[in-house]
């Protein structure tokens, strides 16, 4: 299957969790012979469209774009895309716009997406649906671990949840426990190397969600890299798999953490949620799940 992938730069050694590594690169690859074009600010702005011209002749049998780009010319067939959260109504206009303008087949929403966003896609015959977020390589569960609790990545306004449990695992000021979180990335003082060595060596992993509501990428990284995840709940966890008691521990507030930081079973569930994510959330069950999509649509 011949695969284009229109996409803005990025480094393959950024980050675990980037729409490059993951959207733009992993998952073409992963559906069939890719073809990349990547998005430096070739294209033109008018009338609040950003129009590319793609430069190539070629015959594509599906494509992936990401947004906003809107290409001259159909490049395949059947077109696919994903976006996160909309919390402004700005950025929801700004997505329709798009799907009017590029009409994509297929949305692949990574959150709670509104039926009126889903009736949207469907005058455009765009089937919008939740597709989770993904990881790329299987890690082995490490049966060794000395750090006891982490929290790691962005706090401030968009992470009321995870700013508390970082405060709270600070100051406890025990070796074993690890948080540095901090308000924007450039604070993140963890290589991505060492950041996956030192996970993988976590008990338990804590944090919380986007907004306290969406399901972060970090969720489906650290369950796969063998950590026991600890978080409130939100919507959607069951769905995507996050059991309480059984690939994940619901917290309330932080007294619960007092007594996560006494329980034994990091091994069972650590192992569990890793299975999880293994089994039904990895690249190749996404290649899977966009070219039955296409089957579907042609049959």
């Amino acid at each position: 299957m011949k695969v284009l992938s229109i996409h803005g730069p990025g480094s393959k050694a950024a980050a675990w969790n980037t729409w490059y590594t993951h959207m733009g690169i992993a998952l073409p690859e992963a559906i069939g012979d890719t073809t990349h074009i990547v998005d430096r600010g070739q294209g033109t702005w008018e009338g609040g469209t950003y129009t590319m011209d793609l430069g190539i002749e070629e015959d594509f049998d599906i494509a992936y774009i990401q947004p906003f780009i809107v290409p001259t010319k159909r490049p395949a067939p059947f077109i696919y895309t994903f976006v996160s959260d909309y919390q402004k109504v700005s950025g929801a206009l700004k997505m329709k716009k798009w799907i009017k303008d590029v009409r994509p087949n297929l949305v692949g929403s990574l959150q709670t997406i509104p039926n009126e966003f889903v009736e949207y896609g469907k005058k455009y015959g765009c089937l919008v649906k939740l597709i989770p977020w993904f990881v790329i390589e299987k890690l082995p569960f490490i049966e060794e671990k000395e750090i006891t609790a982490m929290c790691t990545g962005v706090i401030g306004g968009s992470y009321p949840n995870r700013t508390q449990i970082n405060n709270y695992l600070k100051n406890l000021n025990r070796k074993d426990v690890v948080a540095v979180c901090g308000k924007d990335r450039t604070n993140f003082s963890l290589s991505n190397e060492k950041y996956e060595y030192l996970i993988s060596r976590t008990k338990y992993y804590m944090s919380g969600g986007i907004h306290n509501q969406y399901i972060p990428p970090k969720y489906y990284e650290v369950c796969n890299a063998g950590a026991c995840l600890v978080s409130h709940g939100m919507p959607l966890m069951e769905q995507c798999g996050f059991i309480d008691g059984k690939t994940y521990i619901k917290i309330n507030d932080m007294n619960d953490i007092k007594k996560v930081l006494r329980d034994s079973r990091w091994q069972e569930i650590g192992k569990a949620g890793q299975k999880m994510i293994q089994d039904k959330h990895t690249v190749d069950v996404r290649a899977k799940e966009i070219v039955n999509c296409l089957y579907y649509q042609n049959n």
